[in-house]
């Protein structure tokens, strides 16, 4: 029910977080099913709208047969597949406000790790309870916040059952060429080449000073009367 996905960019997580939306959509339930796509921000969220909606639409050649899609006014951006009852609709992190009340049967949250805690812990993972939902949490990583404490509850070493999480570098995509990024390698400092590409979860992301300890080799001394420190 709580699945974590943290890759380097161009991965295909937007492309795979739509195929799930679709999917859940599609399911035959009688009443069909409602789920929300959230972001950052509203255009972060279209991301992966527009992967369903293309495909809903007809305009993709996925095998998915043009069924019944109604577009909503945007914003709110919503899909509704009619037959089946199912309704997607993009929300924004940035109105929490606008994330309460309603019951989700499934729930993808775009860029996690740039979402605020608090709009996962007191907005989001609520809407889940009543119909037993799922929620897909894709990101590439920032640092060590929640996003890497929800990825970690999904690692094998954890007891929580609820959760299951993967991790993999941009490199894995076969569509994308490993040479060009390689040469990103040589362009781009370690440690964002480490996050964004090789998709790892590094501590202390955005800070000026690093390697401060490693750096410290020298011993302690007593301090020289007329020497000026800075």
């Amino acid at each position: 029910p709580r699945r974590v996905l943290a890759c380097g960019v161009r991965w295909g997580k937007t492309r795979s977080a739509g195929m799930e939306g679709l999917a859940a959509a599609m399911e035959p339930k009688p009443r069909g099913s409602h789920g929300w796509v959230v972001a950052p921000t509203y255009d972060l969220a279209e991301k992966v709208f527009r992967e369903i909606a293309g495909i809903a639409t007809g305009k993709r050649r996925d095998g998915i047969p043009r069924g019944g899609y109604k577009p909503g006014s945007m914003p709110p951006r919503i899909v509704t597949l009619a037959g089946r009852v199912s309704e997607i609709q993009a929300k924004s992190g940035e109105s929490p406000v606008s994330l309460l009340g309603e019951g989700l049967d499934w729930l993808v949250v775009d860029e996690a790790a740039r979402l605020k805690p608090m709009v996962w812990e007191s907005h989001l993972s609520q809407r889940l309870i009543d119909r037993r939902g799922w929620a897909l949490l894709i990101s590439t990583p920032r640092g060590k916040g929640w996003f890497y404490d929800a990825w970690r509850r999904g690692q094998p070493e954890s007891e929580d059952r609820e959760y299951e999480s993967w991790n993999a570098p941009s490199w894995s995509n076969p569509h994308l060429s490993r040479e060009l990024i390689e040469g990103q390698r040589k362009r781009i400092p370690e440690r964002v080449f480490r996050q964004e590409y090789a998709g790892e979860f590094l501590e202390g992301a955005g800070q000026v000073f690093r390697y401060v300890r490693e750096a410290a080799t020298g011993a302690w001394e007593e301090p020289r009367e007329g020497a000026t420190y800075y």
